[in-house]
């Protein structure tokens, strides 16, 4: 297989994931607020899942990391128009780790829940749109 063709079938994957991370955090919508950080969590994975196609797509290693920072800077020395736009996706940083232990848990309330949702549709959409100007389908 070519190494472009590889290349191309693992970017396809991580947009897949990164879908079905937010087709899920939507769905899970209907269990109720007390599901909320589970929801914020899976926000955050499809974000960091679609950015790190994009690293791919550049042929830049993703690190193993959860921080959307990192991996929006990382994106922005290739693409620094695309900064101001995906500033804001880096609030979903905290739902990787944070929200998911005892000692800084709490439950999202529906607003902050809405918005996660629209950052990591955000970053999909920002994401898919770029790779799209790249050859990608």
């Amino acid at each position: 297989m070519s190494e472009n063709l590889e290349k191309d079938k693992l970017v396809t994957r991580w947009i897949s994931l990164a879908c079905g991370d937010l087709a899920y955090a939507q769905k899970s919508l209907e269990l109720g607020e007390q599901f909320n950080d589970k929801i914020c969590f899976h926000c955050q994975q499809a974000a960091e899942k679609a950015l790190k196609a994009l690293l791919i797509a550049l042929e830049v290693r993703p690190p193993k990391t959860h921080d959307i920072r990192a991996l929006v800077a990382l994106i922005s020395k290739a693409f620094p128009d695309m900064l101001d736009t995906l500033t804001p996706v880096v609030d979903l940083t905290d739902y990787a780790v944070e929200i998911r232990y005892p000692d800084e848990w709490y439950v999202p309330d529906a607003a902050e829940t809405e918005r996660a949702i629209e950052l990591a549709h955000k970053a999909i959409i920002v994401v898919d749109a770029r790779l799209k100007q790249m050859g990608y389908s």
